[in-house]
């Protein structure tokens, strides 16, 4: 053993939290999502984001397995080919195994976490499951010698039965009256329950407002891009349609939204009073969402967004009536160099839990 070299000398991390297992299996579910996204057709800068995927499945693997690893010794070097399905099969293969490794570790603490009434069943060492039934079995026994002389008892119940027969008319009706009564309840409840009312009474009850009406708006957002490069392709040689600034952007999304929103309105402000300029919000009146929408160009960059994204939140942020504040900064190009970041930052200039931003598509 001392002539193996030392890059073959490996070191297997322990996950001591079932919580720290579920956040590591979280970031390498994020990058399987990424690796899949490499297989859509059209997607702006691909090699760009192969490089990005490359690099950030070996720092999740390091993060999570530690440099000496040798889970990390092996996919160190792995590269994606994009002309080959094989590869990114390869990739995706690699991900599933090592999330279910970590799926192996999660099961381990489970199992030694489980509450501790099974340890009587080391008496037998074979069958555990059997010793702990037959140990249940034992106490019975000292009942049955109590009730083996019946001759003692019989007189004492014959004696209380005469007792008890006159009683008996009245007490048996008593709990036949509540019987009926009881299978009324639950029919009353469970015509309460079926009826969707309830859960449409915590937004609107005259209009079917959508369960979740963020993600409705993320979903939009995530398939604006592809519904771009559609508009792009008209039939009989038409002038495409194009989304050149952040005005074609806000018409756009406006008429997406409104499959799924009627009261989409448009709340038109100036953030900046020495200026003309004007920002144009879409606003869902019923949902509490305002959504403020920005086009990534070379006139518009991350300095830029960032100082209209706080005079938005400024803004909205005092309103009662704006529940949530969602950011959608679109970047065809690819101009944010570190989107992740820039979001986190615009995020933390708002209130939390009522600030959501997305740079699209990355």
């Amino acid at each position: 053993m001392s002539n193996a070299p030392p890059s073959q000398r490996f070191h297997q991390r322990t996950f001591p939290s079932l919580n720290e297992i579920r956040q590591h299996i979280a970031k390498l579910d994020e990058r399987l999502e990424q690796v899949q996204e490499l297989m859509q057709e059209g997607v702006p800068y691909l090699d760009a984001q192969k490089v990005k995927v490359e690099h950030g499945i070996k720092e999740t693997i390091r993060d999570i397995f530690g440099e000496g690893s040798s889970e990390f010794h092996q996919h160190r070097d792995h590269t994606i080919d994009l002309a080959s399905h094989t590869s990114i099969a390869q990739t995706v293969a690699r991900l599933k195994g090592l999330i279910s490794q970590l799926e192996i570790h999660k099961a381990a603490l489970l199992s030694k976490t489980r509450p501790p009434g099974k340890p009587a069943s080391r008496a037998p060492a074979g069958q555990p499951a059997a010793a702990a039934a037959s140990a249940a079995t034992p106490p019975p026994p000292p009942t049955q010698p109590a009730t083996t002389p019946p001759a003692t008892e019989s007189p004492p119940r014959t004696a209380t039965a005469p007792a008890m027969t006159p009683d008996a008319p009245p007490t048996q009706p008593a709990p036949v009256r509540p019987v009926p009564q009881i299978p009324k309840r639950p029919s009353s409840q469970a015509e309460g329950p079926s009826p969707s009312r309830s859960t449409g009474t915590l937004r609107t009850s005259k209009r079917a407002a959508p369960p979740d009406a963020l993600g409705i708006i993320r979903k939009t957002c995530a398939r604006f891009h592809g519904v771009v490069r559609q508009l792009r392709e008209r039939s009989e040689d038409r002038v495409p349609f194009e989304v050149e600034d952040e005005h074609d952007v806000r018409d756009l999304l406006r008429a997406l939204l409104h499959l799924e929103f009627d009261d989409v309105l448009m709340e038109e402000w100036t953030p900046d009073p020495m200026s003309a300029v004007k920002q144009r919000d879409c606003l869902i009146e019923s949902e509490g969402v305002v959504i403020a929408a920005f086009r990534a160009s070379r006139s518009l960059g991350p300095k830029e967004i960032a100082e209209l994204w706080t005079a938005t939140c400024d803004r909205y942020s005092p309103s009662p009536d704006c529940q949530v504040l969602f950011g959608f900064v679109y970047d065809p190009e690819g101009r944010i160099g570190t989107p992740r970041r820039l979001e986190a930052d615009l995020m933390a200039k708002g209130p939390a839990g009522k600030v959501e931003v997305h740079i699209l598509p990355q």
